[in-house]
């Protein structure tokens, strides 16, 4: 295996890890764990089928804006405890998250 997939995977493992760890803190019932779940499927659906087919660029915005809002519609409780969760970092621990989480998305959209 080359280099770049370990380094890949164990990226992704770090960020599925941080999502496990996010659902955990909020205490998601079994609802929510669903709708969580049928949020990250389709987010993932769409990063997939994007991969592997080609879409118009106007078809691909269209798909990516339904995606994000209903994603975004179905966890939103999630993502408005999350938001105070990060709100209530100090500025440093804000600027180390941001840059933590845009240099993982940058390095998987590199690698894969």
């Amino acid at each position: 295996m080359s280099y770049t997939l370990i380094i890949g995977f164990s990226l992704l493992a770090v960020l599925l890890y941080k999502i496990y760890d996010c659902v955990t803190r909020n205490n998601l019932t079994k609802l929510g764990r669903i709708k969580f779940g049928i949020s990250a499927a389709l987010i993932v659906a769409f990063i997939a089928t994007g991969y592997f087919l080609t879409y118009p660029d106007s078809l691909y915005w269209f798909i990516f804006s339904a995606v994000i809002i209903l994603s975004l519609s179905l966890s939103s409780t999630l993502v408005r405890n999350e938001v105070k969760h990060f709100m209530k970092l100090s500025a440093k621990d804000k600027i180390i998250n941001t840059c933590y989480y845009v240099l993982v998305l940058v390095s998987l959209n590199i690698i894969f």
